[in-house]
């Protein structure tokens, strides 16, 4: 008689390779671009093409970057506030911007 752990892994019928690929499409949907040196941080939501500013918890500002990037956005923000850090996953999702374009 076998017995089977049934809070095993369920499969989707998803290969690993496959989600692999799809990590950074999904990253870019929604990242944190960072925290500029005043301690506002930057967050982007691919599908509304918008950047959310918060302080701490608190929403800061909403701008609407239409045919922009992300890229361009963050040299300004370089300009005009400067960057404390960047996003964990920014660069990935930045590499995934430019091969969109």
């Amino acid at each position: 008689m076998s017995t089977h752990d049934s809070a095993g892994p369920e499969t989707s019928g998803t290969s690993a390779e496959s989600v692999i690929k799809s990590i950074p499409e999904q990253t870019y949907q929604s990242f944190t671009i960072g925290t500029d040196a005043e301690g506002y941080d930057h967050h982007y939501y691919h599908p509304a093409r918008t950047v959310v500013v918060y302080d701490g918890r608190d929403l800061d500002d909403v701008i609407y970057l239409g045919e922009s990037t992300v890229r361009r956005y963050e040299e300004w923000v370089t300009n005009f506030r400067s960057w404390a850090r960047k996003g964990q996953f920014r660069d990935m999702a930045l590499h995934y911007e430019r091969a969109e374009r």
